[in-house]
This record gives structure tokens, C-alpha cells and sequence, in this order.
């Protein structure tokens, strides 16, 4: 830089003094949250941002969750007049760059999970004037609780022939998210005309089920069989 001063005047040195943008902190190298089932949860990571100078810094993802979906959001005012979160972006990869503007806000989706599981992805921030001033990463780390889900059963239509003999097998297709074994089936109403029968090991005879299921006295019915 050149100072030129004007004619006649005295000639005086000028000093420039430039200092470099002071590199975005990190109050924290780690982080912990929890959540249950399939539920989202927000990350405030904003808060642990600081910065010397105030100036802005922008939130570098840099590396994601091993399974479920890390998503960028923004707080936008709405036509109902609140704030709502408003996904702007999924996050799929590492080294993905979030900018100040909008907030620092990212959510977690896990995956449905039978036992819990422990996912982590780290963050930094990245000054806005010079990316090469950066903080030192983050670790998250989110706990993903399992819940017992509902089981549930599926409706079926079977089609027997009047006065058949042999009857109809029926497979009873109920489902349960934390089983792959073991689940009772409960029968709560019996048909009106014809019987039910349980079908039972290779070789043994079919047995005749006379009442509906008592609610403390569970069997295991896996198949069924009726006859007219």
C-alpha cells in the first residue's frame, strides 16, 4: 500500500497494522444427548460457539452419523405467527458447511432400533472471513433408546367350501418390531358357525379350541385350523 501525500506537505511515515481474524472456539470436545424409538431430536450446537472479534463463523459437519438422517434446519417466523424449525437440507456427507445465517440448527432422526445404540458425528466452526481459521472439532454422541411397540396383526379373508371336510388352514400374520420369536397370539372372539382348531407338531391330531383366550392365560397359537 502506497501513501502519497499532497504536494508541499511534509513527508511522514505511515504504519498499517493488519491483524489476521482471530480463529472461532469451541466451548466444549464433546457433546451428549438421548432420545427414544424413532423420535427426532434438535442439537442446540449454536451454544457452543465463541468467537473473540464477533464475528460470524459458519458450522462445518465434519463427519455424519454412521446410520439414521442428520438434518440442517432453519427457525422461520410462520403464517400462524410462531417459529417453527423448517428443514433446509439433509446432511449425507462429511465436510458439509452450514452457514451462519441460518442458525446453527441441526436434528437427528435414528433408525428403529431392538437395543440401544450409540451414534456420533463431529462438528466445527469455520471462521466466515478466512476458512483456515477454524475451531477444534466436537464430538456428538446420541443414545438411541429402544420402546416397545405396539404389535400388530394383520386382517385376512380365507374362502372354505361349504360342508368341507378338511377345512381351511389359516397362518395368523401378527408382527412385532422387538420379536422375531416367541410372540402369543391371543383369540378373542370365536367364529359363530364352525370350529377352530390348533394345529400342533408333525403327527399329533389337531385340538379343538373350545373357548376364546383368557387374557391371564396366554397360549402360544401360531396356526390355526377350521372345520364346519
Amino acid at each position: 500500500l502506497a501513501v502519497v501525500p499532497a504536494p508541499g506537505a511534509p513527508s511522514k511515515s505511515q504504519e498499517i497494522h493488519v491483524w489476521p481474524p482471530s480463529a472461532p472456539s469451541i466451548s466444549a470436545s464433546s457433546g451428549e444427548w438421548e432420545t427414544f424409538g424413532t423420535n427426532r431430536v434438535r442439537l442446540p450446537l449454536g451454544q457452543y460457539l465463541t468467537t473473540a472479534d464477533g464475528r460470524p463463523a459458519d458450522m462445518e459437519i465434519v463427519s455424519v452419523p454412521s446410520t439414521g438422517l442428520l438434518t440442517a434446519e432453519r427457525l422461520e417466523w410462520t403464517s400462524t405467527s410462531s417459529f417453527a424449525y423448517v428443514a433446509t437440507a439433509n446432511i449425507t456427507a462429511g465436510n458439509t458447511v452450514l452457514p451462519f445465517e441460518d442458525g446453527h440448527f441441526v436434528s437427528y432422526a435414528p433408525p428403529p432400533v431392538t437395543e440401544p445404540l450409540t451414534v456420533t458425528f463431529s462438528v466445527r466452526f469455520v471462521s466466515r472471513a478466512n476458512q483456515l481459521y477454524a475451531s477444534a472439532p466436537m464430538t456428538v454422541s446420541i443414545k438411541v433408546l429402544p420402546i416397545d411397540e405396539v404389535p400388530t396383526v394383520r386382517d385376512q379373508v380365507v374362502e372354505v367350501t361349504e360342508d368341507s371336510v378338511e377345512g381351511v388352514d389359516i397362518e395368523v400374520k401378527a408382527f412385532d418390531f422387538e420379536l422375531t420369536f416367541g410372540m402369543n397370539v391371543l383369540l378373542t372372539e370365536l367364529p359363530k358357525k364352525g370350529d377352530l382348531y390348533l394345529v400342533q407338531g408333525s403327527g399329533e391330531p389337531p385340538m379343538k379350541i373350545e373357548q376364546p383366550a383368557n387374557i391371564y392365560d396366554a397360549g402360544a397359537v401360531k396356526e390355526l385350523y377350521v372345520e364346519k
